[in-house]
């Protein structure tokens, strides 16, 4: 499913116009992106949560070259599913 069959069914769903479901798709993710690049973690009840974590600093080595390079840390976002969801989708 991409975005724009998620905002079609989202509007059957709750009988509100596309274009409304555009808007309210539109500022769910502007929010949750938003949370996250404060470094906030964002929770939704019987869906999961969303968290970023830092990942160290570390070096590697190049397969081919076997040149030792170093790779900065940097943050990234993790999802973590609740137990409604795992259980749902297990089902299926």
């Amino acid at each position: 499913m991409n975005k724009s069959q998620l905002v079609q069914e989202l509007s059957i769903k709750t009988g509100c116009s596309p274009k409304e479901a555009a808007a309210t798709v539109n500022a769910f993710f502007s929010t949750l992106t938003e949370t996250l690049a404060k470094g906030e973690k964002l929770v939704i009840p019987n869906f999961g949560s969303f968290t970023v974590s830092v990942r160290r600093a570390r070096s590697i080595f190049h397969p081919q070259t076997k040149q030792k390079i170093a790779v900065p840390e940097k943050a990234v976002v993790q999802f973590r599913p609740a137990k409604n969801l795992k259980f749902k989708v297990r089902q299926s």
